[in-house]
């Protein structure tokens, strides 16, 4: 079965938002005669972020966009991060200024009128 506009389907954990305990909130709504394992995800967690403060000031920081970076399919980054997600894998990005600054793809700078 296929995802939204033809995204391809990918297996996510998760449960019930009301569960308590449950750290990933994820339902579906469809039909009732859909009996495929593979269920529309209508709503549930769309940005997740774990840091971590470690010993001697190291910090572990990790996010995932569940949904992926990108609503079109024919993107690269359309389902990239949910691909990861399904996997139960997260991204690790920079949280200290070496750490950003070592991972810098472009600086902008807003000024107002």
């Amino acid at each position: 079965m296929a995802g939204d506009r033809g995204a391809p389907s990918y297996p996510i954990g998760g449960g019930d938002g009301d569960l308590a305990g449950n750290a990933n909130a994820v339902a579906s709504r469809g039909p009732a005669g859909n009996t495929d394992r593979y269920k529309p995800v209508s709503y549930g967690s769309s940005h997740i972020q774990a840091v971590s403060y470690l010993r001697n000031g190291r910090v572990d920081a990790r996010t995932i966009l569940t949904y992926g970076q990108y609503e079109d399919p024919a993107s690269p980054w359309s389902s990239d991060q949910t691909r990861l997600f399904s996997r139960e894998k997260w991204v690790r990005f920079p949280w200290t200024g070496p750490q950003i600054r070592r991972d810098l793809v472009r600086r902008v700078v807003l000024r107002g009128r």
